[in-house]
């Protein structure tokens, strides 16, 4: 079968809906419509015929389109079968005994309630689509369940495999990370660029554009701003996991220069890039590991070899890098490396 395309549709302020596109039966279904405007011109853009609806709950943030697009397209509307009350317009009712099928994919049915008390996902292929349940860097607000209830939700989507892809229902990362802690107001923002589809090898140029864009974004093109770069699954620059985890730049941008940073999805090289080098499976022991060190030379060196290298040429986190790990609580308990301090002339995990 020929993979789906999925794309993602930004709804409302901060919601996400997805076109599911199954090129071999020309069927595309959309997950959680918010409203219909911006999912009817992604359907234009890709020239795709919406043949069905998808809803993991029933609120009106993931429901709001459902009408409209059904009235105009006759799509089959699809969502938490006990649930069925709380929908206009539901046609079919699925649940984790009943599953669903899309084309000739099987597509499985989880029960993951808390957020409502019928909450699904659904998980076809390698794609997961979580709704309110599970977010980057969060899980959903528990408006019909207890904290045992969402726990139970999220432990059945840790049974998912490593490589399931995870499509949540809303941009929620830059209110999530202030929980994860923001010392000194480090942390400004996140920016996701919808415009474009990333090329599935970038280069640095490429990146470094984007980079760019961000900056535009957030009009800081100061010495103290520095942008990172995350990359999604799949998405595999050239040398990524055989001579490089992660690195950081600098490049011109509006007649200054910026230091930015490639942080490419560190769980698609596995142990090349640190999963498990501290806790087991520790699928994404990496990341904080590789992206401290980055952070940590971006801080001392923001514009590479103009800043603090020893007489060889490394960086604070080159000179440390891979001694000594551990699960850090100077860092909320995530693996963290060493980095070289000159007044304890010595690798240190804090001072």
């Amino acid at each position: 079968m020929t993979p789906l395309a999925i794309e993602l549709v930004p709804c409302l302020s901060d919601n996400y809906a997805y076109l599911v596109h199954d090129k071999d039966t020309g069927l595309c279904a959309v997950v959680d419509p918010s409203e219909a405007p911006p999912v009817k011109k992604a359907l234009a853009a890709k020239g795709w015929k919406l043949t069905h609806i998808l809803n993991t709950h029933h609120h009106f943030d993931h429901t709001g389109g459902n009408v409209a697009l059904k009235e105009e397209f006759g799509a089959e509307i699809v969502g938490p079968g006990k649930d069925r009350d709380r929908f206009a317009g539901l046609d079919t009712g699925v649940d984790e005994s009943t599953g669903w099928s899309f084309g000739g994919r099987k597509v499985r049915v989880m029960e993951i309630p808390a957020h409502t008390s019928s909450h699904i996902a659904f998980i076809v292929d390698d794609a997961a689509f979580t709704g309110d349940t599970l977010f980057a860097m969060g899980c959903g607000r528990l408006f019909e369940g207890t904290p045992a209830v969402m726990w139970s939700s999220l432990s059945k989507l840790m049974t998912l495999p490593d490589a399931t892809r995870i499509f949540c229902g809303h941009e929620y990362t830059q209110s999530n990370g202030q929980h994860v802690g923001n010392a000194a107001g480090s942390f400004a923002g996140s920016y996701v660029d919808t415009t474009s589809a990333p090329p599935s090898k970038p280069t640095q140029a490429q990146l470094a554009a984007e980079a760019v864009k961000a900056a535009a974004h957030y009009g800081d093109y100061s010495t103290s701003a520095a942008y990172i770069v995350a990359l999604p699954h799949g998405i595999v620059p050239s040398g990524f996991g055989t001579q490089y985890c992660a690195y950081h730049s600098s490049t011109a941008a509006a007649g200054h220069t910026i230091a930015w940073t490639n942080d490419p999805y560190l769980p698609d090289v596995g142990s090349s890039c640190g999963a498990g080098s501290v806790n087991s499976p520790g699928t994404l022991d990496g990341v904080s590991i590789v992206f401290g060190h980055e952070q940590g030379e971006t801080e001392t060196d923001p514009q590479p070899n103009s800043g603090w290298l020893d007489s060889s040429g490394a960086e604070n986190g080159d000179k440390c890098a891979w001694t000594n790990l551990e699960n850090n609580p100077n860092a909320g308990g995530y693996p963290t490396q060493p980095l070289w301090s000159n007044a304890n002339n010595g690798c240190v995990q804090s001072y």
